[in-house]
């Protein structure tokens, strides 16, 4: 009976790391982790939600954190673009100790701690450029704004 309780108490505390981080990434590792927090979501995500097209906000300034510009969810910014051009509504994230995290993301995506810290962004995983909203799939393993 003895070892039944330690068998139990072992397989419902746990072993080993369990709790930490799947996605935990340096930058030059970082597309080694894409699918830690399930699979991408793709490219059919509807305007405006996370990971979709969205029009940035017309009163954004250069240099200035992105704004929620036409994104439906008040904790994402749309990121990149122009009014001609369309940008990406990425949710923001905790920073965390590492480059790359899990963070507070929604599945298939990752929070990338950006410079300075409190740019962190949580962004739709993607192996090749067809599967972004953006059509741009950046070497981290992210979809990313198309450049200006």
């Amino acid at each position: 009976m003895r070892w039944a309780l330690v068998i139990w108490m072992s397989a419902s505390i746990g072993c080993g790391a369990e709790g930490a981080d799947p996605c935990s990434a340096d930058q030059a590792s970082a597309a080694s982790t894409v699918g830690c927090n399930g699979p991408a979501p793709g490219n059919s995500i509807a305007r405006n939600e996370f990971g979709g097209a969205c029009t940035p906000d017309p009163a954004q300034l250069p240099n200035e954190p992105p704004r929620q510009g036409s994104c439906r969810v008040s904790l994402d910014r749309c990121v990149g673009g122009s009014q001609q051009l369309a940008g990406i509504c990425l949710r923001q994230c905790e920073a965390a100790d590492t480059y790359v995290s899990r963070g507070s993301c929604p599945l298939g995506s990752r929070c990338f701690t950006g410079i300075p810290k409190g740019n962190n962004f949580c962004r739709p995983d993607c192996t090749m450029d067809s599967q972004c909203t953006t059509a741009k799939c950046d070497a981290e393993g992210g979809c990313a704004p198309m450049p200006p």
